[in-house]
């Protein structure tokens, strides 16, 4: 994928169970679309693992923010 031509690979993340009830609280999503859409992607596991950053949204919006600007900070350093 497009990660081999980047620096640096953020990803988020959240526990199994909160990430289910986050999509399945969408309008129109199903249980049926949810595990198709689940299917087609990389693992949550195998993307922690190739990440050089990970953003857990399972600690709230602020909690993330506050990740993110850490994460942008490091990265202002590498450059």
């Amino acid at each position: 994928g497009g990660a081999v031509r980047c620096r640096a690979v953020a990803v988020t993340t959240v526990d199994p169970a909160t990430q289910r009830a986050r999509v399945l609280a969408r309008p129109g999503m199903s249980e049926e679309s949810l595990n198709l859409i689940l299917s087609r992607q990389m693992p949550d596991a195998e993307k922690r693992r190739r990440a050089h950053f990970l953003i857990d949204s399972g600690h709230g919006v602020e909690a993330a923010r506050r990740r993110v600007e850490a994460i942008l900070s490091a990265i202002h350093m590498m450059i």
